[in-house]
Parts: structure tokens; sequence; C-alpha cells
């Protein structure tokens, strides 16, 4: 493996492929050493910072030579809902891939959503042909989450968010809710949250879908009767992994976290999308351990 050229839904403020991509770099680094690494990203600007060749979605020649110059393409299917011109386009550049016979590699989530349409058939025989696929997620009958593996490269994630104006007495509980769940359950989540800020518990809101679940975040906000700060800077993969390695505790409904959080060592507790009673008295009891 000379030159790896990876797919996915990077440069949309997407932290958990953010961080999927850099863990497979990594990976990539540590068993290939002197490997050129290309990753197709929507922010090849920001993402050439993480010392890859990155690739413009918008340019089509760029896209067709990163191909063709690879011997491994690697397809991150998000686990993110992605629009119908987003999906395409990585299907269209793993097929090009498969016709080229370049070895074909997939991550793809146990739970990932579905593209609508014609897009999932083909996707779907796509996987099925590739030389390797790995259906991962957070039960022992998939392959494990390769966010399991991640490490921090330092514990300076609470000064990370001091230099964003965050200062805290004490290590806060992160709260990565995907903006359904909010948009279903809003007063919950701003009661629950109003609660254990009474309680004396710290609370911060790291988006994961950075600009939607900034949004949502800012919503329940408008419903709270106190105050929690909103991490509003989009950080690179590895400092965006120290800041949630220095928290309390994480509670999040989404697998991507959760995986991060077992790798880390940080306390987690699952949000279901419904938000029952017994979730929310369940969800106190974790965060107050």
């Amino acid at each position: 493996m000379k030159r790896v050229f990876i797919v996915g839904a990077i440069g949309f403020g997407k932290m958990s492929d953010e961080c999927m991509m850099h863990q497979v770099m990594v990976n990539v680094r540590q068993d290939h050493p002197g490997a050129h690494v290309g990753v197709l990203s929507d922010q090849p600007g920001q993402t050439a910072k993480l010392g890859v060749e990155a690739v413009p979605r918008h340019d089509v020649k760029a896209m067709w030579e990163a191909v063709e110059d690879s011997d491994t393409v690697v397809w991150l299917w998000s686990e993110h809902v992605t629009d119908w011109r987003t999906f395409g386009l990585e299907l269209l550049l793993i097929r090009l891939a498969k016709w080229r016979n370049k070895h074909l590699v997939v991550y793809r989530p146990a739970a990932s959503p579905q593209p609508a349409g014609w897009l999932a058939g083909p996707a779907r025989r796509v996987c099925s042909k590739s030389d390797e696929t790995y259906v991962y997620g957070l039960t022992d009958d998939v392959h494990p989450h390769p966010l399991v593996a991640v490490r921090p490269s330092r514990r300076d994630g609470l000064r990370l968010l001091q230099e964003e104006g965050i200062y805290t007495s004490q290590r806060p509980v992160a709260w990565c809710i995907d903006h359904k769940t909010v948009s279903q359950r809003t007063r919950d989540v701003a009661s629950l949250a109003d609660e254990l800020v009474e309680e004396g518990t710290h609370l911060v809101f790291l988006p994961v879908d950075h600009f939607a679940d900034m949004e949502a975040a800012n919503h329940v906000l408008d419903h709270m009767r106190r105050a929690v700060p909103v991490v509003r800077k989009m950080y690179p993969p590895q400092q965006w992994i120290d800041i949630l390695a220095d928290m309390h505790a994480v509670v999040t409904t989404y697998d991507a976290v959760q995986a991060l959080c077992s790798g880390l060592h940080v306390p987690c507790v699952r949000l279901n999308e419904e938000m029952t009673v017994n979730d929310i008295d369940r969800l106190r009891q974790g965060v107050n351990e």
C-alpha cells in the first residue's frame, strides 16, 4: 500500500466523519510508513493542514487523477444523512476505482442512514464487490467501531476550551446530542439540562454535526433558565478528540461518540432518540456518578 485515497463526507463539519478519516490515516501510516494519503474534501484548505493531499470535491480532473494514481481506495460511508449529490459523487468515485482495479476498502456503519431512491441498490452492490468491507458498530455481531482505537495526543482539551472563552472550575459534562433528537424533544432536553446545572453539574454543548447541532444547542438554550456554553469553534479531529478526552462524562445519541468515549475511557451515557422517562433517570444517575 503506497498511495491511498480516502473518499467520504470530509469537510462538512461532521466530526464523526472527520475523526474516522483521521483514524484511518493514522492506521495507514502506522502499518505502511511512507504511504501517500489523499483525502476527498469539501474544504481542502482545512483538510490539507492534517498533512494529507486534499482533493477538492469540485475539481473533476483532480478527483480522477487521485483515483488513477492510488493503489488503494478507502470509502468511509458516513454515519450522517448526506444529500444525494454528496453520496452520489462518492459512489461514482468508488465505482471508478473498482473499474480501474484498485484495491477497494469500505467502512460501513451498521446503523448508517440509507441513501434515498435509486442510489441504495448500487451502493449495496459496490459494498458486496469490494476487496474488504467492514460493517462496524457497537455490538458483538459486527466489526468493532474503528473509533474505539483513538487515543488523545495530550491532555489539554480544557485549555483549548479556555482559549475559546469557555472556563469551568471542574471538568464539564459534554452534551453531544443530534439535532433531530433536539428538534423532537427540545423542552425535555432543556428541562433536564437545567436540572443538572442546578444540581451543580457543569455542562457544555459539544456539536458533532457541527452546524446543525450548534443551531440545535442554541434552540435548547432559548428554552433553558440557565446559560450553558456551546463549543462554536470547529476543531481539527485530534484536538476535538483531546477535548472529548478531558470531559468528566459525555451524554450522546451518536454511535461514533460512544465509540470514542470507549477508546478514551470517558464515562458515556447513551440517550435514545425517544428519550423516555427511564432514559432521563438513567442519564441523571450516570452523569452524577
